[in-house]
C-alpha cells in the first residue's frame, strides 16, 4: 500500500511509523532499495543520530524548493 501512495503521489517527504525498531530499519532498506532516499529513526539512537536524521530531511526539502 504505502508503495502505491508513494508512486501516485508527488512526495517530497513523509515520516512513516512503524511499530518496532526492526520494521523501521526493514522499510528504510525497502524504500531504498526502490530508489528513494530513506532513514530509519529508532530509540536506540543517541538525540545527535536523530537530530541529524531530521536535519537531512530539512536539507533535502530544503534543496527541492
Amino acid at each position: 500500500m504505502l508503495g502505491r501512495i508513494l508512486e501516485t503521489d508527488e512526495v517530497d517527504a513523509a515520516i512513516i511509523f512503524v511499530r518496532t525498531k526492526n520494521d523501521s530499519q526493514e522499510l528504510a532498506l525497502k524504500l531504498k532499495a526502490r530508489g528513494y532516499s530513506a532513514n530509519a529513526i529508532n530509540g536506540n539512537m543517541d538525540q545527535n543520530q536523530r537530530e541529524a536524521v531530521i536535519q537531512e530531511v530539512k536539507e533535502r526539502k530544503e534543496a527541492k524548493a
